[in-house]
């Protein structure tokens, strides 16, 4: 069993917290979105994980080899952003025939017990029921429950079964041999090589049975409000509510996620803070917020905000959403 995990993507809808790094690389409850997605992939033990780079893709790999250097994980580099289908097919030489293969993108938190996903004797794509599912590939299904169609953004979608960026492939050699064809063909969708089309060549052209893998908890780590929806579901599921701080005259209301280096005083933080490395806070209150390394925050009173690194904050009541190096200061 190998992993793939593409995370070249730039992270346009994140800015101005992706002018400095890669949208995989924004934290959230605690790391980063590709740390999250590694923790849980490694519980199933992969031979090797491939991770598609591009944007900023030094931060990303100076980071990932710090925090793994016991883990086989290797990086391919996506010079050109061709679709999702391109990014994957990059990866055909570090696959070996017939391997077992799990695709997660990088900026995809879902719910999920991945040994269950691929205890299976079929291929298995996960979805989830969405309100709008133009916005997504949908899966079709025959009264047997495999999947007879795959169909990317569609404009008159029949399910609202929607593919949400996870897929466990049983045979991978015929996954790129799709992947080849539609390449060479220039076969594209919305623009792109889109993985839904090699599936659905899976499907049609190789007879290759699939099934869907249905979850309730799906986070697209796109928006700065699906940032702080993810920030709480974490939170809520993995943080140590039972953790004691030691920050003078300061309430800590759990569940929060504290770096290393910091300094609270005066203040009242959580619930559903996330506090990153190097950070000073005083006489301050703090609710819901993400604030990134290396800020500092004084006399101000933040809910519902995203704060970049190296910012600096002070004498403000706000809702907030501001990228590295920013300077607020009130009257």
């Amino acid at each position: 069993m190998k992993a793939i995990i593409p995370a070249a993507g730039i992270g346009t809808r994140l800015r101005p917290h992706t002018y400095n790094r890669p949208k995989a690389m924004v934290e959230v409850a605690g790391k980063p979105i590709l740390a999250h997605i590694i923790d849980r992939v490694n519980k199933i033990n992969p031979e090797e994980i491939v991770i598609i780079v591009g944007y900023q893709k030094d931060m990303l790999i100076n980071w990932i080899n710090k925090r793994y250097p016991d883990l086989n994980i290797t990086f391919i580099t996506q010079q050109k952003m061709l679709g999702l289908g391109h990014a994957i097919y990059m990866a055909k030489d570090n696959i070996s025939k017939n391997e077992e293969l799990l695709i997660i993108l990088g900026d995809t938190i879902v719910d999920i017990d991945i040994k269950k996903l691929i205890n299976s004797d079929y291929s298995r794509i996960v979805t989830k029921q969405v309100d709008n599912p133009k916005r997504f590939g949908i899966a079709e299904l025959n009264k047997d429950k495999f999947i007879t169609n795959l169909v990317e953004k569609p404009d008159n979608p029949s399910t609202n079964k929607a593919l949400i960026g996870v897929y466990y492939i049983k045979e991978s050699q015929k996954l790129f041999e799709s992947l080849k064809y539609i390449i060479n063909n220039n076969i594209k969708t919305k623009g792109e090589f889109q993985i839904t089309d090699a599936l659905n060549y899976m499907v049609e052209k190789q007879k290759d049975k699939m099934k869907t893998y249905d979850v309730k908890n799906w986070f697209d780590c796109g928006t700065i409000d699906t940032l702080l929806k993810t920030n709480k579901f974490l939170l809520d599921k993995f943080s140590d509510q039972n953790l004691k701080y030691n920050y003078p005259n300061t309430v800590i209301i759990p569940p929060v996620a504290i770096g290393e280096d910091v300094k609270i005083k005066n203040s009242i933080i959580g619930p559903y803070v996330s506090i990153s490395d190097n950070i000073s806070i005083d006489n301050s209150i703090i609710k819901n917020s993400l604030i990134y390394s290396n800020t500092k925050i004084k006399n101000f009173l933040l809910r519902d905000s995203i704060i970049g690194d190296k910012s600096n904050l002070k004498k403000n009541f706000t809702k907030t959403n501001i990228g590295s190096k920013s300077f607020i200061e009130g009257e």
